[in-house]
């Protein structure tokens, strides 16, 4: 399903955002406990738990993207992104410590959207430094009066 999500192609933006809100409306956020017994399932190779987990990820990538960005290039660029987002996410799926402890050594979980809010950061902005057509000309008129 996830494949269908990323591979799909869209005639406009609406039909986009039609489809991650329903995906997001489908697949709230999981609790942690939960979270991490699919991440552990995941990384023993169960790719439906990878699948159930990037699913319940797409509300997190959709608002860390549009509260990072200017609408009009979330609109111009957001397919794209979330399409970055899921494939760094299951990567990271992969590299997620499950026995992380913190500097006291006391096991200290965390939720998987915590653990990759500077990556997805990392990634917006240098996707927006490789896109050299991102300029002024992509914010809206109302982005520009407020500025």
């Amino acid at each position: 399903m996830v494949e269908e999500v990323v591979l799909a192609t869209f005639t406009g933006n609406q039909a986009l955002f039609e489809l991650y809100r329903e995906i997001i409306k489908q697949h709230k956020t999981l609790s942690l406990k939960h979270e991490r017994k699919l991440i552990a399932l995941a990384q023993k190779g169960a790719s439906w738990a990878q699948e159930k987990l990037l699913l319940h990820l797409i509300g997190f990538f959709v608002f860390r993207i549009r509260t990072a960005l200017y609408p009009a290039v979330f609109r111009r660029y957001g397919e794209d992104l979330i399409q970055e987002c899921l494939l760094l996410a299951a990567e990271k799926i992969r590299t997620y410590n499950l026995t992380y402890r913190n500097k006291a050594g006391e096991l200290q979980p965390v939720h998987l959207s915590t653990y990759m809010w500077k990556y997805v950061t990392g990634l917006m902005y240098s996707y927006g430094r490789n896109k050299s057509e991102i300029c002024f000309s992509d914010l809206s008129n109302s982005t520009m009066q407020r500025i």
